[in-house]
């Protein structure tokens, strides 16, 4: 039997504001189950690695979820790429690299953020 993978990220999204913490989520697969996570800065230099086991195990797609910490973040409001794939220890001479089926989210770091307040602003009516 082949390797079955598939990865969908659901958090972060594009843009996303992300502090020098954050979730990474979503479903897929990888090699017995593990999915990779890697935050890249701006040159492609590899800021923080972390995984994640999929709730499907060897043989089937499912949730995951981990917190990826940068410890050395860039400068307030550098746009990082978050990377997620089916993860395969084999690498680099099985599949390609970083794993299968690779993801990439742009978001935007802010490394002391804890939050945000959303708020509408609506039109003037005159």
């Amino acid at each position: 039997m082949g390797l079955i993978t598939d990865v969908r990220v659901r958090q972060p999204a594009k843009d996303d504001l992300v502090g020098r913490r954050f979730v990474v989520a979503g479903i897929g697969n990888g090699f017995e189950g593990t999915i990779g996570v890697r935050v890249l800065d701006g040159r492609g230099r590899v800021l923080a690695e972390d995984s994640a086991q999929s709730t499907g195990g060897m043989a089937a797609v499912g949730e995951f979820s981990t917190h990826v910490t940068v410890s050395s973040p860039p400068r307030d409001g550098s746009r990082l790429t978050v990377q997620v794939f089916g993860d395969n220890p084999g690498l680099p001479d099985e599949g390609p690299s970083p794993g299968f089926n690779l993801r990439e989210v742009e978001v935007i770091s802010f490394a002391d953020l804890q939050g945000w307040l959303v708020y509408r602003v609506d039109p003037v009516k005159g």
